[in-house]
C-alpha cells in the first residue's frame, strides 16, 4: 500500500490547519499552503464536499419524485439524511484522526481506495500487496 510521508515538523506546525481542511477545505489551502499535510487533508475536505452535494442532489431529486408516495417519500428523506449525518460524522473523524497524527506517514486514499482492505487488528494487510505488516513496510 502507498504511503504519503510528512515530516514531524510540518505535522506540529500544522495538524491544527489539517484538521480544518478535512471538513472546510480551503482553510488549509490558504492558511498554510506549501503544507503536504494541509494539501493532503485539504484534497480530502474537497472530495468529501463533492459527496455531500451528491448525496443532497441524488436523495433531493428522489425525494422530490417520490414525495407524493405516502411511505417511501418520507423513507427516502430519511435515507438521505442518515447518510448526510453519517459523511458528517466521518469528517469529524477524519479531523480528529489528522490533528492527533502521532507518527509521520499516512496512507495516500485510505478511504478512497477501491477494492483494498485495510490493515486489521494485527496489522496485517491483505487483498494486495506483497503482505507484511503496515510497520514493515
Amino acid at each position: 500500500m502507498d504511503y504519503v510521508h510528512f515530516d514531524a515538523e510540518d505535522m506540529k506546525k500544522n495538524n491544527l490547519m489539517a484538521a480544518l481542511g478535512c471538513v472546510l477545505f480551503p482553510i488549509p489551502l490558504i492558511a498554510c499552503p506549501d503544507s503536504k499535510l494541509g494539501r493532503f487533508c485539504a484534497n480530502q475536505g474537497l472530495v468529501f464536499c463533492l459527496i455531500m452535494i451528491a448525496l443532497k442532489l441524488v436523495f433531493g431529486i428522489a425525494g422530490a419524485l417520490l414525495g407524493w408516495i405516502p411511505l417511501l417519500g418520507p423513507l427516502v428523506k430519511l435515507v438521505g439524511a442518515l447518510a448526510q449525518a453519517a459523511a458528517v460524522l466521518y469528517a469529524f473523524y477524519l479531523a480528529w484522526k489528522a490533528y492527533n497524527r502521532g507518527s509521520g506517514r499516512k496512507r495516500a486514499g485510505h478511504w478512497l481506495r477501491a477494492g483494498k482492505q485495510h490493515a486489521g487488528a494485527e496489522g496485517n494487510v491483505s487483498g494486495g500487496g506483497s503482505g507484511g505488516t503496515a510497520a514493515t513496510r
